[in-house]
């Protein structure tokens, strides 16, 4: 009996709906998530969801910055992973009238994904085209910046998080940054007065840059200002300086290298010159930094830029390196100043070429080798040694903790009728509200040794006499040393002593006397006046010698020198005369004394009052003597009378006021005179009061 085998037919037939069925399902289930996706994907291109991103950008950057933000347009392409926005701004806490925080007129993004388990994200480009930022620093010292409700916390760093970006290309094009600063605490003469700092047409450029070999990665960043301006004043006024600047870094994770910055500036009516740093800055955790500086600075962008006056002109060829790390630092290099000025601290020198070599650190500032030439002739060597220079940390005002109210008891009706009261909010205070920080505290103390080598007794009065002193009629040149020393940063310890020679210089300008000799005098700042150790001067006809104190600064001080003096032309003090305001007849100086000098006279005073306001008392020999004798009442002429004495003894006093003969001897010949009487003077031409006390002896 042969066996039949089965048929596997039927069973293969009863398989096949079911496979069908999967097939059938799975396709159904594909065309499905298909339809979806392309559904989304039209829906994400739409307008509607445009919008619904928009509004919930506003809301999410809202919340980030604590601003109010809008976003004019929004539009995003899927396909092509990229998004576009136009006016977006940030208002920040300015008044509703000012002009806003941040303004972007257009800004473009694309990224990059990558991976598909484990997706990252790439910034493929970033372009923000004219954005304006408007920051502004208000009198109370608070800015316009706002500040989220709730700061996020983030487990990396910001510089991390955009190295992750891996962004390939960011640009910022036609930028505008404006700093408005309305009460400047950085200022020399802390007068906080406002600072506008404006820079147009502003670029920026970041591209990343992969690790390769030993190299880290890094971006690679080029930014510029193609003008800038900046003016500090009370009152809005055109800029005081303007200028362009250009950068190149490079940026890794752990570092900055500054390849180059070179900042071109110029004031009005100047030319431009331009300053070049570059540097280095590794090691964010420890900090260590190098820079070097080269270039020109024109030196009165210092009043506008830092509010130091003092320096109006002048150009500095700077050639200086720098390093720091641990809060230490080191600056040195030579520095070359042409026609340079310095005019604070009652010194007005100007015009000068001056060479020195800097150095600088925490301790102390040191200008060694300085090389002082006037344009007037001669030469400065000079060392500066200031030791603890650096300012020192203002204390902070220490006040005490208000009294906390003592807990008491409410009932329900009283909470429930406090809650029905309103609530008396307070006034947010004014941003006009001026808050001035404490004030910078020096303790330096100073050194200065100076050598003069043929400089001009007239340079020195340029440099620190005040009219109408600013000439003596003296032609000579100094040599010698001279120091200056304060202690603590205080100025009224400030002490100046030169011991220098007086030589006549080889040409002599006209109106001046050539003289040699000695000064050895001391100024102390305490009370602006000088102590005449010694002065001795010898002119071709004259011997000078003079010791007390000058009252020098201001001119009104106190002023006790006595003077000796033997002379034979009192032309030789017509200057000094002159300075002092004698006039008579429509002359003045030597020529307005009611005296003439044809032979030898010996002259011993005592100088008092002030400079301006001299007291003149002492005695007088003389041989030769021309006395000036008004005319007659009955006579017409105004013409005065000359009568020329052999000799002459007489004992006075001085004042642009009043000239007063204590007692006088005149002897002519064989006839005697004594006399004594007044002159008193209505300013400008002094007029005759004789006291009618007139006894003569033959």
């Amino acid at each position: 009996m042969s066996e039949e085998t089965p048929n596997p037919a039927p069973r293969q037939r009863k398989n096949r709906p079911v496979l069908q069925t999967c097939v059938r399902s799975c396709a159904g289930f594909v065309l499905v998530v298909c339809l979806g996706i392309v559904a989304l994907a039209v829906w994400m291109n739409s307008e509607r969801f445009a919008n619904m991103v928009r509004g919930r950008l506003e809301t999410e950057l809202t919340h980030a910055t604590g601003g109010r933000v809008e976003i004019g347009a929004f539009r995003w392409s899927l396909r092509h992973l990229e998004a576009d926005a136009d006016n977006i701004v940030l208002h920040g806490n300015e008044p509703a009238n000012e002009a806003p925080l941040a303004r972007i007129s257009h800004l473009h993004i694309g990224v990059s994904i990558f991976g598909f388990l484990s997706p990252s994200i790439h910034l493929r480009s970033l372009v923000l085209d004219q954005p304006r930022i408007h920051l502004i620093v208000y009198p109370d010292q608070t800015t316009n910046l706002p500040h989220p409700p709730t700061p996020a916390k983030h487990s990396k760093s910001g510089l991390d998080t955009f190295f992750d970006l891996k962004a390939n290309h960011i640009a910022v094009e036609n930028g505008l940054f404006d700093f408005d600063n309305r009460a400047e605490s950085f200022d020399y003469q802390s007068r906080y007065i406002p600072l506008d700092f404006e820079a147009n047409d502003t670029s920026l450029l970041l591209q990343y840059v992969a690790a390769t070999g030993k190299a880290p990665e890094s971006y690679h960043i080029e930014a510029g200002i193609a003008n800038f301006d900046l003016a500090r004043s009370r009152q809005h006024t055109a800029p005081q300086v303007q200028g362009i600047l250009r950068a190149s870094l490079d940026l890794t994770r752990n570092a900055v290298y500054l390849r180059s910055m070179r900042i071109t500036a110029h004031a009005r009516g100047a030319v431009d010159h331009t300053l070049e740093i570059t540097g280095a800055l590794t090691s964010f955790a420890q900090p260590q930094w190098q820079a070097k500086l080269t270039g020109d600075l024109d030196l009165q962008l210092l009043n506008p830029t830092l509010g130091y006056p003092d320096a109006p002109q002048g150009i500095a060829h700077l050639n200086l390196t720098a390093s720091g790390a641990d809060g230490k630092f080191r600056i040195e290099g030579p520095i070359h100043i042409e026609h340079g000025s310095y005019t604070g601290g009652g010194v007005n020198a100007r015009d000068m070429d001056v060479a020195v070599q800097a150095l600088a650190d925490n301790s102390e500032l040191h200008i060694g080798s300085a090389l002082i030439r006037p344009h007037q002739g001669g030469l400065i060597t000079a060392d500066v040694l200031l030791t603890h220079w650096l300012p020192l940390p203002p204390t902070p005002s220490i006040h005490a903790a208000p009294e906390q109210p003592k807990h008491k008891r409410f009932s329900f009706l009283s909470r429930l009728h406090k809650k029905q009261q309103p609530t008396q909010q307070p006034a947010p205070p004014s941003h006009n509200t001026l808050v001035e920080n404490p004030p910078t505290i020096l303790r330096a103390d100073g050194k200065i040794t100076a050598n003069f080598k043929g400089v001009a007794l007239d340079t020195i009065l340029d440099f620190v006499s005040q009219p109408p002193f600013k000439r003596l009629g003296i032609s000579a040149t100094l040599n010698g040393p001279a120091q200056a020393t304060w202690n603590f940063g205080d100025v009224k310890t400030l002490t100046v002593h030169a011991a220098l020679n007086v030589a006549a210089p080889t040409r002599t300008p006209s109106g001046e006397a050539p003289a040699n000799g000695i000064i050895d005098a001391t100024y102390t700042q305490r009370d602006g006046g000088v102590e005449v150790k010694t002065l001795a001067l010898t002119l071709p006809e004259t011997q000078l010698t003079a010791h007390g104190h000058i009252g020098a600064y201001p001119l009104t001080s106190a002023t006790a020198l006595n003077v000796d003096c033997i002379s034979r032309d009192l032309t030789e003090f017509n200057t000094v005369l002159g300075d002092l305001g004698l006039s008579h007849n429509g002359k003045t100086g030597a020529a307005a004394l009611p005296v003439a000098l044809h032979g030898q006279g010996a002259f011993h005073v005592l100088w008092s009052g002030s400079l301006i306001s001299p007291h003149l008392a002492g005695n007088l020999e003389a041989h030769q003597l021309g006395l000036e004798i008004p005319p007659p009442p009955e006579e017409k002429s105004v013409t005065p009378h000359w009568i020329t004495f052999d000799e002459a003894d007489a004992q006075g006093s001085y004042t642009a006021a009043l000239i007063t003969l204590a007692h006088g001897h005149l002897q002519r010949g064989a006839e005697q005179i004594v006399l004594d009487g007044t002159l008193t003077a209505a300013q400008p031409i002094l007029t005759a009061q004789p006291r009618k006390n007139l006894n003569a002896r033959p």
